[in-house]
């Protein structure tokens, strides 16, 4: 009598195959990147954009009796939770993401929260980095990980007990896919030579004027579109400046170095389906031609970086749309605002800004520059860049609302009242700047 060997048990990229929510050719892609990165493989393949939490959790809900399914598997790490202790998690409301080497990924409310950081880094002796999440993911996570020593945890041996365990991992689920997300981001191409050598030029001493436009005029590309910026209606210079030479005197090392910079980073992506790059990129430097307006209004005229600041602050949508197109291009396309964070919360874990920051780190943008991107569409938590953040947030409010009715302008202006009290302008010339702007066609410089 033979004995019937035990069947043996599938990998859950298997079940999810078999399921149909998943082809192989996604699992081989999430594999290769499980082999280069590292990480568990649903969290890259939600990363990836080829899965999302919520159907994940509702396949494990399927499973009668999970048989095959390890759901410690998907939660998180008890010695990665140990490292931040209740009463500091609670009160400054943060929780650990993830550990790689001597780097700790913790997500936070306040990011900018430096004691905090500071106070985890000497009692961890690791390097943290704070991210910006869904203050409602955060709560979870803090009631999943840190609850009170009274409360009782349910039987998992109940079916009623297994399943709220499950819903429960949706939120570390969704944080620890974004970190992986994240990983992505830090992927995509390094900036051109030519940015990394006027970058040197501009912290040179030594360098002159002569120096930065002759590095300048070796990248053709890179100069035509420094001229384009440096004669558009954002500078509004009476004369044609035909000559990089003039443009760098005229405009000062730097603030060529940020116009360089920012027209580069335009030239970084690939073109992903499902996404209107063309209205994108006119939009970017509608708000731009704004923030320059709106600095000149409040005195600000001579900030360098503004322009730059502008036309990338949204950088981060484009950086989601290289690593998840698919799963981005599910965003509805008419979001704005708080609307658009919290849609992109619920489905990443991060927004825009967040994913926007990390490229701006990575590719080594001025401090207020990348303050600007993280920050416009809640510009009360900015810190060390808060003129700069509120200018941003104000311009991005006006290339939302141009062409609109007097009444509406007036009323998306309004709401900007705190960043517009931080730059000394009244509402009534926050609208009187925006209806005097040229239309967008005539910002474009892209």
């Amino acid at each position: 009598m033979t004995t019937a060997r035990p069947s043996k048990k599938k990998r859950i990229g298997e079940l999810l195959i078999a399921e149909g929510l998943i082809s192989e050719g996604q699992l081989s892609e999430g594999l290769a990147l499980q082999a280069k990165q590292g990480g568990k493989i649903v969290e890259l393949l939600i990363s990836l954009g080829y899965l999302d939490s919520r159907t994940f959790l509702n396949f494990l809900a399927s499973q009668e009796g999970m048989p095959s399914i390890d759901l410690s598997s998907y939660d998180m790490d008890p010695e990665l939770v140990q490292l931040i202790p209740r009463e500091i998690a609670v009160k400054h409301e943060i929780v650990p993401l993830d550990k790689l080497g001597r780097l700790l990924t913790v997500g936070m409310t306040c990011p900018l929260d430096s004691g905090t950081i500071r106070m985890i880094e000497e009692t961890t002796g690791l390097r943290v980095k704070a991210l910006l999440c869904s203050p409602n993911d955060l709560t979870s996570m803090i009631n999943r990980y840190y609850p009170p020593e009274t409360k009782a945890k349910p039987e998992p041996e109940t079916k009623a007990a297994v399943g709220q365990q499950i819903q429960e991992l949706q939120s570390p689920l969704k944080l620890k896919s974004a970190v992986s997300l994240l990983r992505q981001i830090e992927t995509l191409p390094a900036l051109p030579r030519t940015i990394q050598r006027v970058r040197e030029l501009v912290h040179d001493p030594e360098s002159s004027i002569d120096d930065v436009a002759d590095v300048i005029a070796a990248d053709p590309a890179i100069a035509a579109k420094t001229l384009s910026v440096a004669n558009s209606a954002a500078y509004g210079f009476p004369n044609r400046i035909e000559s990089l030479k003039l443009a760098v005197t005229l405009l000062g090392v730097r603030e060529v170095y940020s116009i360089v910079l920012s027209t580069s980073v335009v030239g970084q992506f690939d073109k992903a389906k499902n996404f209107d790059y063309r209205t994108f990129w006119l939009d970017s430097t509608y708000c731009a031609t704004a923030a320059k307006a709106v600095a000149e209004a409040c005195g600000k005229k001579r900030k360098e970086g503004v322009f730059s600041a502008g036309l990338l602050h949204d950088i981060g949508r484009v950086a989601l749309l290289q690593v998840v197109p698919e799963r981005y291009g599910s965003i509805p396309s008419g979001l704005s605002d708080a609307a658009l964070i919290a849609a992109e919360e619920e489905e990443f874990g991060i927004a825009h800004t967040e994913a926007g920051y990390e490229l701006a780190s990575q590719w080594g943008l001025p401090a207020d520059i990348a303050e600007a991107i993280r920050f416009h569409h809640r510009p009360e938590m900015a810190i060390q860049a808060e003129v700069m953040v509120a200018i941003v947030a104000v311009a991005s409010t006006m290339a939302r609302v141009h062409g609109l009715a007097f009444d509406e302008q007036n009323r998306a202006l309004s709401e900007r009242a705190s960043s517009l009290a931080v730059l000394g302008m009244r509402v009534d010339t926050a609208v009187g700047v925006l209806q005097d702007l040229p239309p967008p066609q005539e910002c474009s410089v892209l």
